[in-house]
C-alpha cells in the first residue's frame, strides 16, 4: 500500500499487531495482504 506524503513522517515504525518493523522513507509503501490491517506506531512508542 503506497503511503501519501502526509500520512507518516519518515523513520522507524513497528506494526503493533504483528511486531514487524518498517523503515519508512518519503513516498514509502508497506506490503499488505488482502483484507489485512496494520497499526504502525513509531519504534519505541510506549503503546507497543
Amino acid at each position: 500500500m503506497a503511503l501519501t506524503d502526509l500520512s507518516l513522517q519518515p523513520g522507524e515504525y513497528v506494526d503493533a499487531l504483528t511486531g514487524e518493523a518498517f523503515t519508512l522513507a518519503p513516498a514509502a509503501s508497506v506490503p499488505m495482504a488482502p483484507r489485512s490491517q496494520r497499526v504502525l506506531l513509531p519504534a519505541g512508542d510506549p503503546c507497543l
